[in-house]
C-alpha cells in the first residue's frame, strides 16, 4: 500500500488507498494525449465555448478600454499563472483571475477574467496561447473538469487490468491528493518556498526559487524577473504558500488512511471517508479540527514533524491570511467514455470536481514511476 516513488513522498503522498495493485507500464503521449476543459454551472464545456468564439459564433470584444473581460483560452506549454500574467500585461490589465491551475506540458482549455483592461484586443496569440475575448455574461462558476487522456501501455495484456482498476475507482473512491503539479514536476519545491514564506524567511526562499529555476528553467517567465528583481509579489506568494498547504494536506491524508483501514479494513474504510473532509491547514480549520476530527491527532503529529506547534502554526497562518479549508478525503471519477484505440492504447474520457487531479486517478490506477506520466 505504501508508495516506492521518492516523488510521491517528496508532496506528501505516502500510500496507495488499495493495497494488492501491482505495477502497470505506461504513459500519455503529451501534450496531445492529454486535453483538459473546465466545466461550467450550466454543463458548458470550455473547449466548445473557445471554439465557438474562435469560428465568431460568439461576439468578440471590440479593441477598447473595459472593467470586465473574459477570456476563453486554449494553451500548451505554459502554466495557468504565467498565461494569465501575459494576457494581463498584453492588455494592459490591473487584475486577473483564473478558475483553476491547468498542467503547463497539456492542451488546456480554461476561463481567464481580466479587470480593469484599457487596450483590449478580440483576440491573443503568441505560440503557447490562443485567447479569444469576449464580454458576454456566463454563470463562471467552475463546477468541474473534463479529461480526455491517451494512456499507453507498453504490455497489452495490461490494458484490461487497466479498465478494471479505472471502474473499481470510479465505483468506491481514491484518496483525494493534490496532485504533483501543485508542487511543481520538474522541480517538487513549491510547498518548500511556502513553508519558507510562511516563517517569514523570505530571502532564503528566493534562494531555494532561484537555485532551482537556473538549473531547469531557460531564461525567460516570471521566475526569471522574479530572480532578477529578487521580489515575491503577493499573487505568487499566496500560490506558494497555498501548496504548503496542499504538502500538509497530503501528509495528514496519507497517516489518516493508514490508520484507518489497519484498524477497520480497506472496505470499511472506503465507505467511512466517503464523509470525511479533512482539513487544509489554515488558521481556523485547524482549531475546528482539533476541536471536532477524529484525526486531530494526525494533524497535529505532522505540524510537529514540520517543527510547529499548533499555536505558532495558527499565529503564522493568520499572519499570511491562510483560513484553510476543509478537503473531501475521497473523490470519484465519473466516466464518461473507455474506448481501445489499439491493443496497447485506451481513450479515456474523465470528469472530475474542482480541484481533484487526474493524475492522482492514474497514480492509483498505474502504479508506475509517475514521471511516466506527468511529463
Amino acid at each position: 500500500m505504501r508508495s516506492l516513488y521518492p516523488l510521491d513522498h517528496l508532496v506528501g503522498m505516502h500510500t496507495y488507498t488499495y493495497s494488492s495493485w501491482s505495477p502497470i507500464d505506461a504513459s500519455i503521449p503529451r501534450p496531445e494525449g492529454f486535453v483538459v476543459s473546465e466545466i461550467l454551472l450550466d454543463g458548458t464545456n470550455c473547449a466548445d465555448l473557445f471554439n465557438k468564439c474562435i469560428a465568431g459564433e460568439i461576439p468578440q470584444i471590440k479593441e477598447s478600454a473595459r472593467t470586465v473581460a473574459l477570456a476563453l483560452l486554449r494553451k500548451i506549454g505554459i502554466s495557468t499563472p504565467e498565461a494569465a500574467q501575459l494576457l494581463a500585461k498584453a492588455f494592459n490589465c490591473r487584475g486577473y483571475e483564473y478558475l483553476g491551475l491547468k498542467e503547463a506540458n497539456a492542451v488546456s482549455y480554461q476561463l481567464v477574467v481580466l479587470y480593469s483592461c484599457k487596450s483590449l484586443k478580440p483576440t491573443y496569440s503568441d505560440g503557447r496561447i490562443l485567447a479569444c475575448i469576449t464580454s458576454i455574461t456566463l454563470p463562471i462558476q467552475h463546477v468541474g473538469n473534463e479529461f480526455r487522456l491517451v494512456l499507453e501501455v507498453k504490455n497489452g495484456a495490461h490494458l484490461m487490468e487497466a479498465m478494471k482498476r479505472l471502474r473499481e475507482v470510479s465505483n468506491n473512491g481514491v484518496l483525494n491528493f493534490y496532485g504533483y503539479q501543485r508542487f511543481g514536476t520538474l522541480r517538487p519545491i513549491n510547498h518548500e518556498i511556502g513553508k519558507l514564506l510562511l516563517l517569514n524567511m523570505n530571502e532564503l526562499a528566493i534562494d531555494v526559487l532561484c537555485k532551482h529555476y537556473r538549473r531547469y528553467i531557460p531564461s525567460q517567465g516570471y521566475e526569471h524577473r522574479l530572480c532578477k528583481h529578487r521580489r515575491i509579489p503577493p499573487t505568487l506568494a499566496k500560490f506558494f504558500l497555498e501548496a504548503y498547504q496542499a504538502y500538509l494536506f497530503n501528509r495528514i491524508l496519507s497517516l489518516a488512511w493508514l490508520e484507518h483501514v489497519e484498524r477497520h479494513g480497506l472496505v470499511d474504510a472506503l465507505k467511512t471517508f466517503e464523509d470525511v473532509r479533512l482539513p487544509v491547514p489554515g488558521y481556523r480549520s485547524i482549531k475546528q479540527a482539533v476541536s471536532t476530527s477524529h484525526f486531530s491527532h494526525i494533524v497535529e503529529s505532522v505540524l510537529n514533524s514540520e517543527g510547529l506547534t499548533l499555536d505558532r502554526f495558527c499565529r503564522l497562518a493568520e499572519k499570511a491570511r491562510l483560513p484553510g479549508t476543509f478537503r473531501p478525503a475521497l473523490v470519484k471519477p465519473y466516466i464518461i467514455e473507455v474506448r481501445k484505440l489499439s491493443p496497447q492504447t485506451l481513450s479515456l474520457t474523465v470528469r472530475l470536481p474542482p480541484g481533484s487531479y487526474i493524475t492522482i486517478v492514474l497514480r492509483e490506477i498505474l502504479r508506475c514511476d509517475p514521471m511516466k506520466y506527468v511529463m
